[in-house]
């Protein structure tokens, strides 16, 4: 099922990112990509904000932490739900909706982002109209 959902995936690793952005477009969500904090604002300046922001807080450049203070900071930025992906198990999770631990398990990122996304500004998971399945892998029988 396609979803009119798109969600920002803030990542340094690239490893991380191009296979969580992977797992979302299987799953049939947009996916935005940026390798850290500096581009990812800059890429929300002026444009269509995504319904979630997928945030790694240790990062080069502008953390994540300094990140979510600039978040926190713009009115209309702190309207997107933010879901952290971090490998601390002690992080504080008042500025954000949810925390994904890395290594990330798909089953509970895509619960986590459901849940979120229910909730968000752009609403609960409306297919897109005209949308397809999503292609599942494995071998089909022959008919």
């Amino acid at each position: 099922m396609r979803h009119e959902h798109a969600i920002l995936v803030v990542e340094d690793d690239p490893y991380t990112r191009t296979a969580v952005a992977g797992l979302l477009r299987e799953n049939g969500f947009k996916t935005w990509r940026e390798p850290n904090g500096t581009t990812a604002l800059r890429r929300l300046r002026g444009r269509r904000k995504p319904c979630v922001i997928l945030l790694d807080l240790m990062m080069p450049g502008i953390t994540g932490w300094e990140f979510l203070e600039r978040h926190r900071a713009n009115r209309s930025l702190s309207k997107v739900p933010l879901v952290l992906m971090t490998g601390w198990t002690d992080t504080d999770l008042a500025q954000a909706r949810a925390m994904v631990t890395k290594p990330i398990d798909p089953a509970r990122l895509l619960r986590s982002l459901r849940r979120v996304l229910a909730s968000s500004p752009c609403g609960g998971n409306r297919p897109r109209r005209g949308s397809g399945r999503v292609k599942r892998r494995g071998n089909r029988r022959a008919a």
